[in-house]
């Protein structure tokens, strides 16, 4: 049994990819097989921050029919249980996957084994990160707490959300068409809203309606509020959680608040995680506070 944890963004430059790697570490410190997924196709590093040269088959060449196996893809990172598969952002045309492609790849990181595998998603809302942000119902979105990544925050829990709703509606069907006119209005200014649009959907097909509600109740996004300078930036990132359940009727929650360290930097001058260069921090205790939420409340296993 094993644990798909996609973890996103709204925007870059919140950290999200420090962020996979330093919990990648504590979860294989803590005795856990651990697997790193560079998803961030088109400007993958994952090992640029682990400090390994890309020079090892990676997603390219899966992609590209270079490598038959994904399989073969994992690597050896020199840190106890944690491996590692690179996202090649040396092939064109690797952002932009069709959706065969992505249903492939999908397909091949459910088939792994290992007991976490992390999944370090593009930032931004197109159907290749969302997508893969949807393949597990547990899942991460790192932001900080500045009011432009806190909004593209929320835009992407809401458009996740979306997606989610279309891909449950039968192809070229009357359904599809009523849910592309409805995202054409505003749900913000109080035009309309996903509840609405559901309860709509339900008057098509019952079972249709029903199948959509499941998919809601399993779709549970955790946040991250990253780069923290203080307990009073809390009151900022509590508007991300209220507006979510105002706007999306969703209720989501925060798996941890992680402190701004000054060493940061370093880490990433000379490529080694922070945990490997530093001891007994205040980020140490976050990020292990993190795992710690994982393996207590992220229940949803792949067998």
């Amino acid at each position: 049994m094993k644990q798909i944890i996609p973890i996103a963004s709204g925007k870059g430059g919140v950290g999200k990819t420090t962020t996979v790697v330093n919990l990648g570490i504590s979860l294989a410190r803590k005795g856990k097989t651990v697997i790193l997924i560079d998803l961030d196709l088109g400007e993958s590093n994952l090992h640029t921050a682990l400090g390994i040269k890309n020079i090892k088959p990676g997603l390219g060449h899966f992609i590209n029919k270079r490598e038959s196996s994904f399989e073969s893809l994992v690597q050896e990172t020199g840190i106890d249980k944690l491996y590692l598969i690179t996202g090649d952002s040396l092939f064109p045309g690797a952002a932009n996957l069709p959706y065969f492609q992505k249903k492939k790849i999908i397909k091949s990181i459910k088939d792994l084994t290992a007991d976490y595998i992390l999944l370090d998603i593009g930032s931004g809302s197109s159907y290749n990160v969302v997508d893969f942000f949807l393949i597990s119902p547990e899942s991460l979105i790192v932001t900080i707490p500045e009011t432009t990544a806190l909004l593209n925050a929320y835009s992407f829990i809401k458009n996740s959300l979306y997606r989610l709703v279309y891909l449950a509606l039968p192809p070229r069907s009357e359904e599809r068409v009523f849910f592309n006119n409805f995202c054409t209005q505003s749900i913000e200014k109080g035009e309309n809203s996903l509840t609405q649009l559901i309860k709509t959907l339900e008057g098509f097909d019952k079972d249709l309606g029903e199948r959509i509600h499941k998919s809601m109740m399993h779709f549970n996004p955790h946040i991250i509020f990253n780069m923290s300078l203080s307990d009073d930036e809390k009151l900022i990132t509590d508007k991300l959680i209220n507006i979510t359940r105002k706007n999306l009727d969703k209720k989501i929650n925060t798996a941890a608040q992680i402190p701004w360290v000054n060493e940061m930097r370093r880490s990433s001058i000379v490529m080694k995680p922070y945990l490997q260069l530093y001891q007994d921090s205040i980020y140490e205790e976050s990020i292990n506070g993190l795992s710690d939420y994982i393996m207590k409340n992220f229940k949803f296993t792949f067998s």
